[in-house]
């Protein structure tokens, strides 16, 4: 399946599926199932993954 990449602000992509997941959240007034702690928990071990990589080091988490 090919994904469709949607630019918005600030160089970030959306793939159509994040997007539809988003507005089907407006609509029907319920939750996203993925929160912004979840999001902020991936980009913190992330970073972690790359300091580790760059350092050739062991990081805790």
């Amino acid at each position: 399946m090919k994904k469709i990449l949607i630019k918005i602000y600030n160089r970030q992509h959306l793939t159509l599926q994040e997007l539809n997941e988003f507005i089907d959240c407006i609509l029907t007034g319920r939750k996203p199932e993925v929160t912004v702690y979840d999001g902020t928990k991936t980009t913190e071990i992330a970073y972690k993954c790359k300091e580790a990589f760059e350092t050739n080091e062991l990081i805790r988490l």
